[in-house]
């Protein structure tokens, strides 16, 4: 698991400076200090990503506690992720308000990664096998795509699988009959592969008129 770095913050309206200070905390529990500092507020709601700024403002301003996701460049102009969460004094507009941060970034990273590593390639698999259901399902029985994969659906729905895991099923299966297709599908499919060139330059010549009688 990735470090979080936490730490406290503080604001004073009648100053509009916000203050903190950092501490890297791992998740063994080992703390360093990493420093603190302070800067305007106007500054600061200056380098808030745009869609974080107003709800900032707004509870900075306001009386109650609140807890809010923003995002904030760091010293290098990489975006943190961080989770604020903060009090006031006896809950009055105006007073300080004391809190203090989660900084995701890093632990975002991770899950990204994962992501990326893990389960993003199990959803294009997945994918791929539901494209090549529907594609089978548009050969047998003449539909649409769109038409096979609600009949996909309908049958993963009655079987209690997931769509892809039922998918998967299906063209595993399928794949096992093998030779199993009727003469009359193979020799089709066998036509088409060694002429669908043929067909495709001739629908590209009617399209832009050139042979077979354009313009007569």
């Amino acid at each position: 698991m990735a470090p979080v770095c936490v730490g406290r913050f503080g604001y004073r309206p009648d100053e509009r400076t916000i203050r903190w200070a950092r501490q890297t905390a791992a998740r063994s529990g080992a703390a360093a200090d990493a420093g603190d500092g302070q800067m305007n507020v106007q500054l600061l709601l200056a380098q808030v990503h745009p869609q974080d700024r107003a709800a900032l403002a707004q509870a900075l301003a306001g009386a109650q506690r609140f807890c809010l996701r923003v995002r904030l460049p760091d010293g290098a102009g990489a975006e943190r992720t961080l989770i604020l969460l903060a009090d006031r004094d006896e809950g009055e507009p105006g007073s300080e308000i004391e809190g203090f941060y989660v900084d995701l970034t890093d632990e975002l990273a991770v899950q990204r990664k994962a992501l990326l590593d893990d389960a993003l390639p199990r959803m294009v698999e997945t994918g791929a096998q539901v494209e090549q259901a529907v594609g089978m399902l548009q050969l047998v029985y003449g539909v649409t795509a769109e038409k096979g994969r609600e009949l996909l659906a309908w049958r993963a729905e009655v079987t209690g699988l997931p769509v892809g895991e039922f998918a998967a099923r299906l063209c595993a299966a399928v794949a096992g009959e093998g030779a199993a297709a009727p003469a009359a599908t193979r020799s089709r499919v066998d036509e088409l592969l060694l002429t669908l060139h043929q067909r495709v330059g001739a629908d590209r010549r009617r399209a832009t008129g050139v042979g077979g009688g354009a313009g007569r």
